[in-house]
């Protein structure tokens, strides 16, 4: 529905409201050219993780759309980074 119609919900759900709250290694991908979540909303988020102290990984993609890759080899780009941070963050490996 509508934030007019459910600004409570909407409240609730906010990724920004609940930066504090998040715990362990995060990985935050965006494209600047999202068609479904503007990149301002992603960089709120990181000042709130900043002024949370949270630590965290942050990739940009300059061209692509709300799916992030806009070719093969940026969708090969994109495995490889979530591939990296995985190894790195649950295998303790790099």
């Amino acid at each position: 529905g509508l934030i007019e119609e459910n600004e409570e919900g909407y409240e609730q759900s906010a990724m920004l409201n609940h930066a504090g709250n998040l715990e362990g290694n995060l990985l935050l991908v965006h494209s600047l050219m999202d068609d479904n979540v503007h990149p301002q909303n992603t960089f709120q988020f990181t000042k709130a993780l900043i002024d949370a102290g949270k630590y965290f990984d942050l990739k940009i993609f300059p061209p692509g759309t709300h799916g992030v890759a806009y070719d093969g080899n940026s969708r090969m780009y994109l495995y490889n980074t979530y591939l990296d941070w995985l190894n790195k963050n649950l295998k303790g490996t790099e």
